[in-house]
């Protein structure tokens, strides 16, 4: 009977060790592991802090749950006095360092957005005779466990790359004026030379709408007397990159065909590596029809030039030698009665190369009239 009590008792001891040690696996070494994991969350802090404190070059700082500052660098407090005029520290509320509504309202809008997506981002501007602009980051932080510690924020000075982007802006925008209001026609053809863009100008000249020849092959515009002729110019731009000649060429508009003259320029495409070609072009069909009609007054001219020189001579120099064989008939007739000419017969020849006379003058006046 002692045995079985001593038996009982071993195994009863027995029990309670298996019980012990299971409590300390399932209780004890998990919260062991939680404090070392928390241990090195803090030992990772404090390494994050020194990283941060003078050598980033953003603007970085912490706030925990309760929107209490507890980590910043010296770049943070400059910026941050840039925009609330106040010189913050660890401990503060973050209500108090923002007072001004709108401002006070961006932040604590990415902190709840942060929550939710992990992070978030917006964009600040300081209106100084000097401004900056920020970019400003939320990242929500979480432990090992998935709690929420709080929000990193981090500025990001932009303030060169909104100025180059302004500045840029304004240059597109004064050579778009320029581009727009020019009187010229400016095409951008891709590499298959198909219109990428065309200046409004098109629309004045030929009546196209622009958004109606977007993406159309340039060949389509052309008169099909002239599509190999430009064709093989275009691609001889491309391949060989000739800049110094330029093709005149004419456009089926949509109520009268227009005449231009262009200059083409090779450009690469920076994402495709393709080149690309810009065209521009000067309406000269009021040129080319002046130089139509001035060839055709010169051809009158010489026309006119000509029936002076050797038509008009003619008749005259009939009616002057008519005269003088009347004269002569005169002079016969006084002295002599063996000479005699027929008068009536002269007379209707002089009046005859008097008529012929008359009706050239008459064409060289017509001929004059259509110059």
């Amino acid at each position: 009977m002692q045995k079985k009590y001593e038996r009982a008792n071993l195994l009863f001891s027995f029990a309670s060790v298996i019980l012990i040690i299971s409590i300390l696996s399932f209780v004890i070494v998990p919260q062991i592991a939680e404090l070392e994991k928390l241990n090195q969350e803090l030992n990772a802090s404090n390494l994050l802090r020194e990283s941060i404190q003078d050598s980033s070059p953003n603007g970085i700082f912490f706030v925990n749950n309760e929107l209490k500052v507890q980590l910043l660098n010296e770049k943070a407090k400059e910026i941050i006095k840039l925009l609330s005029n106040k010189q913050i520290t660890e401990g503060e509320d973050l209500s108090n360092i923002f007072l001004e509504k709108d401002l006070r309202a961006l932040f604590f809008k990415n902190i709840e957005e942060s929550k939710e997506k992990k992070f978030s981002h917006d964009y600040i501007s300081i209106n100084t005779p000097n401004p900056y602009h920020f970019k400003i980051l939320f990242y929500a932080v979480k432990n090992s466990i998935g709690n929420l510690r709080g929000t990193t924020i981090i500025f990001s000075d932009i303030t060169t790359e909104v100025i180059s982007q302004q500045r840029l802006k304004r240059s597109e925008n004064y050579f778009r004026t320029l581009i727009d209001k020019s009187h010229g026609i400016i095409f951008s053809l891709d590499h298959l030379l198909s219109i990428k863009y065309v200046s409004p100008a098109i629309e004045y000249y030929s009546k196209y709408q622009v958004n109606k020849i977007l993406g159309r092959p340039f060949v389509e515009l052309i008169n099909n007397n002239e599509k190999e002729k430009i064709l093989s110019y275009l691609i001889d731009k491309i391949n060989l990159e000739k800049m110094d000649n330029s093709i005149t060429f004419s456009i089926k508009g949509l109520s009268n065909d227009i005449v231009l003259l262009a200059n083409c320029g090779v450009i690469e495409n920076e994402e495709t590596n393709l080149k690309e070609l810009i065209l521009v072009c000067m309406d000269i069909t009021e040129q080319i029809e002046a130089e139509k009609r001035l060839k055709e007054q010169n051809k009158k001219l010489r026309e006119i030039a000509w029936i002076q020189s050797h038509v008009v001579r003619k008749p005259v120099a009939n009616a002057l030698g008519l005269i003088q064989l009347l004269q002569q008939s005169n002079d016969l007739q006084k002295n002599s009665t063996e000479f005699q000419l027929n008068e009536k017969e002269l007379y209707e020849l002089l009046k005859k190369e008097l008529w012929n006379l008359d009706e050239i003058i008459r064409q060289i006046n017509e001929k004059t009239k259509e110059i």
